[in-house]
């Protein structure tokens, strides 16, 4: 009989502790799954969208959308930027533009960068072999914007012609959606802080 008790302890004990431990992580990750989509919360996920004013209507176009461990390899400024984010989505931050310090907001701000600048790498070649290239700036905000009910709150990175910014109209333009109108009063408030604190935004030169 000890044989058997040896048996069950060596051999099928550890499995079925795997087996159990398994189960509930997978129960686990499937309600944090279905928490998040109820509540169309998603702040592990990052979106950079490209916002133009064009012939008067304001446009929204989406130039990337990763995990947030996928856009920022350092863990640690992952995790930095998710509590930032969770911070606002509490409403303890500044309006919809995620609270961080210099330090942390230097190391987003370059790790952000980086990993765009490989969407525009054809202009900057292009550039480089003395090619006729046009420049633009543009600026960037990280957001976690307070919109419609029905709309996936996630870390928002809103990106902007610098010339565009800088001459909004003083009204709300026409809209692709009624829901963007959140956009256009978060475009204002960047406007406002590229006036008096330029460097809490990032700034990308693109060459097409």
């Amino acid at each position: 009989m000890g044989d058997v008790y040896d048996t069950i302890a060596v051999y099928w004990l550890p499995t079925l502790i795997a087996v159990l431990m398994f189960g509930i992580g997978t129960a686990i990750g499937s309600w944090l799954a279905r928490r998040a989509w109820t509540r169309r919360s998603f702040i592990d996920r990052v979106n950079v969208s490209v916002n133009l004013l064009d012939n008067g209507v304001l446009r929204l176009r989406t130039l990337v959308e990763r995990p947030l461990q996928d856009l920022f390899f350092n863990r640690s400024t992952a995790e930095q930027l998710a509590r930032a984010a969770r911070r606002a989505a509490y409403g303890r931050s500044d309006g919809p533009f995620l609270a961080l310090s210099t330090s942390v907001r230097s190391l987003v701000h370059t790790a952000l960068l980086n990993r765009l600048s490989e969407y525009f790498i054809a202009g900057l070649l292009r550039r480089a072999a003395g090619l006729p290239t046009t420049e633009t700036t543009y600026v960037l905000a990280l957001t976690l914007e307070q919109r419609a009910p029905k709309t996936a709150r996630k870390i928002r990175v809103v990106m902007i012609n610098q010339d565009q910014l800088h001459a909004l109209p003083p009204v709300t333009p026409a809209l692709e959606d009624p829901a963007h109108a959140t956009r256009f009063e978060t475009l204002k408030a960047m406007a406002e802080i590229d006036r008096v604190a330029p460097e809490r935004l990032l700034r990308l030169v693109v060459y097409t």
